[in-house]
């Protein structure tokens, strides 16, 4: 399994629209261009994969939960799409760097691998983050 975090454009639209039809995934598109702040980022997320509890707008409250999903179906992979990638968090460029780096270098790692090594009888789960 790689999750990946995937660019897509002209190139690879067929990558990305073929993991918006897999039955094994959550998905959830998040406008880009109306999401201008943490907090309201981490509440769709909050919201699309069921949090238990509010991330009050901390990127470690975050990383936490999204994490751990232990409440959603192992056999379920997740699947976030940011349209208007460009537009997203445009007055706030430093969260955007914190949204992704925590994405790339935590955790699509840690569902593709990492899991196994640090949760007992944790297995990996598809996770692929989209921005267009």
């Amino acid at each position: 399994m790689n999750n990946i975090w995937l660019k897509v454009d002209k190139m690879n639209l067929k990558e990305g629209l073929n993991l918006l039809i897999r039955d094994d995934l959550l998905k959830t598109i998040i406008d880009g261009s109306t999401v201008q702040t943490k907090v309201s980022f981490m509440e769709q997320i909050e919201k699309a994969l069921q949090f238990p509890t509010t991330c009050a707008g901390k990127f470690s409250r975050f990383e936490d939960w999204i994490r751990d999903l232990s409440w959603l179906p192992e056999s379920k992979g997740v699947c976030i799409w940011i349209t208007d990638y460009e537009k997203f968090l445009k007055e706030d460029e430093q969260s955007k760097s914190i949204i992704e780096e925590i994405f790339k270098d935590e955790v699509l790692p840690f569902w593709e691998a990492e899991v196994m090594k640090t949760v007992k009888g944790g297995k990996p789960r598809a996770f692929y983050v989209i921005t267009s």
